[in-house]
């Protein structure tokens, strides 16, 4: 969602399907890793996308990282709408 935002003019693949039943089988798990890991090539490979900060956090941050951005976003986008 957020590199949506960041670059309106892009596509950006969609996120593959998560699935509610039978999400823990062997077969799933390898499908979605498979998909998961096309939708990061994907992205990565993009000319603005690639380079985005939200994507390189996501890459590279630990999960007080990633925690601390989702929070910065989160409040960069309640103060663009005016909450």
């Amino acid at each position: 969602a957020e590199l949506a935002k960041e670059f309106p003019g892009s596509i950006v693949p969609p996120l593959p399907e998560k699935q509610q039943v039978g999400r823990f089988s062997d077969e799933f798990i390898e499908s979605r890793r498979r998909a998961l890991e096309k939708f990061l090539q994907r992205i990565g490979v993009h000319p603005e996308l690639g380079n985005s900060q939200f994507f390189i956090v996501f890459l590279q941050a630990n999960d007080a990282g990633l925690a601390e951005t989702k929070a910065e976003a989160k409040h960069a986008s309640k103060s663009k709408s005016g909450s």
